[in-house]
């Protein structure tokens, strides 16, 4: 049975030094014009501007080599370009990347104002986001300690019963967090021992798509506040060819996020090979792009 995915908390510090006549004193943005919600949140209405449809063009192109580092932190975290490569349209998303995401929200998460619910942040009195990789198909656990409940979010809109969907795994889930409350003499354990898993029904899960469900679990991530169905803001259309064109778009837009985060110490080197690729003339990266669609999936199925 397959764990869930780790979670990694990534320190930041985004303060800055300065000086006035009384000496030394961080200069903090002030309330006013910190955000909760947009300098994490990918807007899913907007086209792919043409610097992140450079950045998915160079990864897609296959060149160089798929152990190549294309996103690591300073607390040692990394990724390599062939999960990156799995952003491809028509591939599964690797698990790892999942990963990479959750490190990037972490890093935007020390930038919210202080309104805005704590989220894929690993600590006993806040919410706690679980991915979770069974059978091949990624989906979400979310942990609420604050007003204790387990949700699971998942894009399949198969109607199985949740024993039958998930089997042990959330129990499993709920034992260890049990546990561990326990032994941290939390003031919510006993009240989270009796809470009872249950399943979001949204109306944008998905019955034909079998690839997305890494994509779709990132905007889960990304997007879930808690709360009723209602105040669920996804975006998502249901499923359709119009929410299949979302999830392109949100491919070509987490790739890119991922890729160029501030926090990624590959950044510069990342947009310098960009720069370099799309200094080929254009017949000639086309002819790459074209070969890259045919051997992506062998490529990825040779270093998975």
């Amino acid at each position: 049975m397959e764990m869930p995915i780790p979670l990694s908390v990534v320190p930041f510090n985004n303060e800055e030094k300065g000086f006035n006549k009384r000496g030394y004193r961080p200069h903090m943005k002030s309330e006013y014009l910190k955000s909760p919600y947009i300098i994490r949140t990918v807007d899913i209405t907007k086209g792919v501007p043409r610097q992140e449809k450079r950045a998915a063009e160079w990864i897609f192109s296959l060149q160089g080599e798929p152990n190549d580092i294309v996103f690591h932190t300073l607390d040692g975290f990394s990724a390599e370009r062939f999960h990156m490569e799995s952003f491809f349209p028509t591939c599964e998303l690797f698990g790892h990347v999942i990963d990479c995401w959750s490190q990037v929200l972490n890093l935007d998460e020390s930038k919210r104002a202080p309104e805005s619910p704590l989220r894929v942040y690993c600590k006993t009195d806040v919410t706690l986001f679980l991915p979770v990789v069974r059978s091949f198909h990624i989906f979400l656990f979310v942990i609420n300690l604050q007003h204790p409940e387990f949700v699971i979010i998942d894009n399949s809109k198969v109607d199985d019963h949740i024993d039958e969907r998930y089997g042990q795994l959330p129990q499993i889930i709920k034992k260890y967090i049990v546990d561990y409350l326990k032994s941290q003499n939390h003031p919510k354990a006993e009240m989270f021992s009796h809470v009872m898993p249950y399943r979001l029904e949204m109306p944008w899960r998905t019955i034909n798509n079998h690839i997305d469900c890494g994509v779709f679990t990132m905007r889960h991530v990304e997007t879930y506040m808690g709360g009723s169905m209602n105040e669920f803001k996804a975006g998502f259309k249901n499923e359709s060819s119009a929410q299949d064109d979302q999830l392109v778009k949100l491919r070509t837009k987490y790739l890119y996020k991922i890729i160029t985060h501030e926090y990624n110490v590959q950044k510069d080197y990342v947009l310098q090979k960009v720069d370099e690729f799309h200094k080929i003339p254009s017949r000639q990266r086309s002819e790459l792009l074209a070969i890259a669609k045919e051997q992506i999936h062998t490529r990825l199925g040779v270093v998975s």
